[in-house]
């Protein structure tokens, strides 16, 4: 199941990817506005079957009304998800994202966040790959107002580890949180980046003091 949830999510980030390039060069031909045209369903058609995988995968990992979690399935789930890079594919393509899928993602991204899997960690995971994940979300939070409340819980679930406080604390966009996501004209947007800001500097007491040193 997540081997394909993670192809499909790259299905979509490389689509996306490819119908921007060709935004960027077309011209008046007939022919490549059908292929424009033709990419965009490809896109919706994408959209809505990840929409239904991140569905199913938010029930198992954190249950809903109707059921409640198995965790040993869930356990199972987790173990894949960290081999197939999970958390990375959704951080690649959650701009992409509509509002409902963006929230699933969000749920999805936060519950593996705070499991282990055989002694290892997400938050490990991530750091070990340079922070793109964190750079992906932070990316979208500043491009999409949509997904931005998304974007904002799973850095914020991914900054309660240590080494990812510490690792945004140094990153190039932290600033931007500081400088720019506080001042945005979306009060809810700008009030999520003072929370992320004030659980940053507060949550560790101590790199925070070692970031203002």
């Amino acid at each position: 199941m997540l081997c394909t949830v993670s192809r499909d999510l790259s299905a979509l980030e490389k689509a996306n990817s490819t119908i921007t390039d060709d935004d960027a060069t077309i011209t008046s031909h007939d022919n490549e506005e059908r292929s424009i045209e033709k990419k965009q369903i490809e896109i919706k058609e994408w959209m809505e079957k990840i929409g239904k995988e991140l569905t199913e995968i938010r029930i198992i990992l954190v249950g809903d009304d109707e059921k409640d979690v198995d965790e040993e399935r869930a356990s199972k789930l987790a173990n894949a998800a960290l081999e197939n890079n999970l958390l990375r594919s959704i951080a690649s393509v959650v701009i992409y994202l509509p509002l409902e899928s963006s929230k699933n993602a969000a749920h999805i991204f936060a519950n593996l966040m705070n499991r282990k899997v055989e002694g290892d960690t997400f938050a490990a995971q991530i750091i070990s790959e340079g922070g793109y994940a964190l750079d992906a979300l932070a990316k979208a939070y500043g491009e999409n107002d949509q997904v931005a409340l998304a974007c904002g819980t799973m850095l914020k679930e991914a900054a309660r580890h240590e080494i990812i406080n510490i690792f945004i604390l140094r990153a190039a966009f932290f600033w931007r949180f500081l400088t720019v996501h506080v001042h945005n004209k979306d009060f809810g947007i700008a009030a999520d980046a003072f929370d992320l800001l004030r659980q940053l500097l507060t949550l560790h007491p101590h790199l925070a003091a070692k970031f203002f040193s």
